[in-house]
């Protein structure tokens, strides 16, 4: 597997919404989809109307070997990869947080006893999301903030303030640091040279990429990485305990083209396109959400259909039962992700860092 990282600097708000609102708000999801990033790298290099796509073309966009990864908000100068902090995470309302945060700890529902009430303060306890990163060894949580742009639409004969026509849009702000990446699941080195000369991924080299509604510019710029995401499976063990969670949403369906509401040993087989049975894997809980995902069709400049899909951060702890078995089905799910659409980043999955949970281990007590 080859691994390109993409920087990005949002050079205007950028608004790109998730599914369309009614009322008079309008919000954009806080990162940028890999499905709008392929868009807007296809955008620059689609063919004419009425002619064929080229091989380059047809090599990047439309190959499943090629995955365009969702882009993250990191902080300036953090220089670390943040990761999606799992949906079954729980924290202090008054305090929230990592102690590098200030925070009075994160707990996992199913890692043990989840307290209703902060051990440190007795204040109630919330939901943690976001993300999070490993930075100077210690465990450090984002939230990206939006800017607030508020609209007023004129009446083209009085002049005055159109009734209905107030608008409140919520955007990612000027400036913001985004980085992604593009996964090429071949080693051939004809195809790792003929992608970096299509889509200008030469170290160094940079590029203007349009996004989301109303013209949104990003300045891009790349690098190469050697980061293996399998390199945690290498002492993959009978009776090991795993714990997976999807660092984007997963549109994972039964034989009937029904969703999958648990991010259980049914989901992850029906990611993989195999039997339950083949997995390798038990599951000991599960935790997930589940909501609609949809795109557009920049070309036709139409919308996707919608998909119910399982949510980012949706997790499961599983017990290896296969080793062998086990290591090969997991290997593929963290490099290549599983479901449907994944060239556009959709099913991409992790193992959790463990030392995330202020309890220790799954379900002792701690």
């Amino acid at each position: 597997m080859k691994q390109w990282i993409i920087h990005l600097e949002a050079k205007s708000d950028l608004l790109i919404p998730s599914l369309p609102t009614g009322g008079n708000e309008s919000e954009s999801v806080s990162f940028i989809p890999g499905s709008a990033l392929r868009g807007a790298f296809a955008a620059g290099r689609a063919p004419g109307h009425g002619s064929q796509p080229d091989d380059g073309f047809a090599a990047a966009f439309l190959s499943p070997h090629v995955v365009f990864c969702d882009a993250v908000p990191v902080p300036v100068g953090s220089g670390a990869a943040f990761r999606p902090v799992p949906l079954s995470a729980m924290t202090c309302k008054r305090r929230p947080g990592f102690p590098a945060d200030e925070g009075h700890g994160v707990y996992g529902r199913f890692r043990g006893p989840c307290p209703p009430e902060c051990p440190e303060c007795r204040a109630p306890m919330e939901r943690f999301a976001g993300w999070y990163s490993r930075s100077d060894g210690q465990l450090r949580s984002f939230s990206p903030s939006f800017a607030q742009q508020a609209h007023v639409g004129l009446d083209d004969h009085t002049g005055q303030a159109a009734e209905g026509a107030l608008f409140t849009e919520f955007r990612i702000p000027r400036e913001t640091k985004l980085e992604g990446a593009i996964r090429l699941l071949s080693d051939e080195e004809h195809e790792i040279e003929s992608l970096e000369q299509y889509l200008g991924l030469r170290a160094g080299a940079d590029d203007t990429l349009y996004v989301g509604r109303g013209g949104g510019r990003v300045k891009a710029w790349f690098s190469t990485s050697n980061q293996d995401p399998t390199s945690g499976l290498s002492e993959l063990r009978d009776g090991q305990l795993v714990e997976l969670v999807l660092e984007s949403p997963a549109i994972v369906q039964d034989d009937f083209g029904r969703c999958l509401r648990s991010l259980d040993v049914n989901a992850l087989a029906a990611m993989l396109h195999i039997q339950p049975a083949a997995l390798g894997l038990r599951c000991v809980k599960h935790y997930a959400f589940t909501h609609w995902v949809w795109g557009w069709n920049g070309a036709h400049d139409l919308p996707k259909p919608r998909d119910l899909a399982l949510a980012r951060g949706s997790c499961g702890v599983f017990e290896v039962t296969d080793a062998k078995s086990a290591k090969s089905n997991l290997e593929s799910l963290l490099t290549r992700g599983g479901g449907f659409r994944t060239n556009e980043g959709f099913g991409q999955v992790a193992v959790a860092d463990p030392e995330i949970w202020t309890t220790t281990g799954v379900g002792d007590g701690g």
